[in-house]
């Protein structure tokens, strides 16, 4: 029985998950757009994607700072560690997430039709009619995961654990972050830069050993695509202030 690796092992273990993330949704991310045929659909996915693998990592990380209380005894929460389980997990999270998000994309694009525009009562015209479904399929996968979790046994406690904070997040992020941001195209690409900004300074961090020069380079960063976010919209208000009323 292996318990322990050697750091050189587990940093390559990291490495191959980091790498499988990004590819699994960059492939998602093109998926999406030659399926819908706009960016803005694969950004919106891409975004909520994101968001939900933050969500599970965040409760992972929380993990081990909650167990200790009774609150996270009661609620059975061990001090969970990433590892290849985990990484299993999340991958079947982002693919749980993401069908609920087609589903709802279908339908608008369906309600729309060729008119080729979208507007609010479209995009909750779409919404509800698919609310019952997602609704369902949450309720049956979360009640499906939360058995495992009571009485899988440790071997798959961790797994159940993400399954079940990723089942919440990922029915959510549906209904109230992908889709509204396809109808917030300005919203979207600004989200899209800081989080692209953000993770720019985040593989600086990770690959630059010295503390001061990530510092440098991430405040760089940041600053820079806050001038970005101020052109775009300075931008666009021109463009919206030229047009005839």
């Amino acid at each position: 029985k292996v318990v322990q690796f050697a750091p050189q092992v587990a940093g390559k273990t990291a490495q191959s998950a980091i790498f499988a993330t990004i590819l699994a949704a960059l492939g998602i991310g093109a998926y999406v757009w030659m399926r819908f045929g706009t960016k803005e659909f694969a950004l919106a996915v891409l975004v909520t994607l994101v968001h939900d693998v933050c969500i599970v990592l965040g409760m992972i990380a929380a993990s081990h700072w909650l167990y200790g209380f009774f609150f996270g005894r009661m609620l059975l929460i061990n001090d969970f560690r990433f590892d290849l389980t985990m990484l299993a997990a999340v991958l079947t999270i982002i693919g749980y997430s993401l069908n609920d998000t087609i589903v709802v994309f279908d339908r608008i694009r369906e309600t729309r039709g060729r008119s080729g525009a979208l507007s609010a009562n479209l995009i909750n015209s779409s919404i509800n009619q698919t609310m019952s479904r997602t609704v369902l399929t949450g309720l049956l996968v979360f009640m499906t995961v939360i058995v495992l979790y009571l009485f899988g046994g440790d071997g798959i406690h961790g797994f159940a654990y993400v399954m079940l904070i990723g089942t919440i997040v990922g029915t959510y992020s549906t209904v109230a972050i992908s889709v509204p941001l396809v109808y917030k195209p300005k919203l979207l690409y600004n989200v899209v830069t800081i989080i692209a900004a953000l993770i720019l300074v985040g593989i600086v961090a990770w690959v630059s050993p010295s503390t001061t020069a990530t510092v440098i380079i991430g405040a760089v960063i940041l600053i820079g695509a806050g001038v970005v976010m101020v052109r775009s919209n300075r931008a666009d208000s021109d463009m919206l202030a030229g047009q005839p009323a």
